[in-house]
């Protein structure tokens, strides 16, 4: 099995424990996407994928459903996950 190098943003851990791993469908859905940005290239795939601008520039996010994106970052072969709740 592959492994991936992901790191979460203090501000992410929090979303991500009380929010994605209690919502089994999200959590299918974030793993398909951590899996989508290291199979398929870390700026294309599903979900959506587009880059931020202005004070988000460098940042990217994919959507986990309507209302929730998953926003992160890409640093020597290691992505970042800055927010897994809401808009930025």
């Amino acid at each position: 099995m592959d492994s991936y190098n992901v790191q979460f943003a203090k501000s992410a851990i929090k979303d991500y424990d009380n929010y994605i791993l209690k919502n089994e469908k999200l959590k299918h859905k974030f793993d398909n996407l951590i899996v989508s940005i290291f199979e398929d290239g870390y700026f294309v795939g599903i979900g959506q994928p587009e880059p931020l601008k202005f004070g988000y520039s460098g940042y990217w996010s994919r959507r986990l459903n309507h209302n929730d994106r998953l926003i992160y970052t890409v640093a020597n072969d290691k992505v970042l996950i800055i927010s897994v709740k809401g808009h930025y």
